[in-house]
């Protein structure tokens, strides 16, 4: 159980990441028609929320606790932050896509 405990961020990127990949292929949101536009948006939120998170923790404002991630750094950045930055705008994309769909249907 020690040896998960490091992989605890990683969990909670890819439980926030898994409604995108499963939803992402579903004809009725359009995921594949606008994919350029989906994938800039959230590298343009991704980046700018990497770049702030680099500074803050270049001066101490916060860090990392090394027992809950893997311990790959990018950039002075645990893996799983950056996973982070990119799979909550992929999310958020989607719900707004979905409630939009849904509330068209009505």
């Amino acid at each position: 159980m020690e040896v998960l405990r490091h992989f605890t961020y990683l969990g909670v990127d890819l439980i926030i990441l898994l409604p995108f990949i499963f939803k992402m292929s579903d004809p009725r949101l359009g995921f594949r028609k606008h994919a350029g536009p989906i994938v800039i948006s959230a590298a343009i939120v991704a980046s700018l929320f990497t770049v702030w998170d680099i500074l803050a923790v270049r001066g101490n404002v916060w860090s990392f606790n090394p027992e809950y991630i893997t311990g790959i750094m990018f950039a002075g950045l645990p893996l799983e932050e950056i996973l982070f930055f990119i799979s909550v705008p992929l999310t958020s994309i989607l719900v707004w896509e979905a409630t939009g769909y849904r509330r068209e249907k009505k």
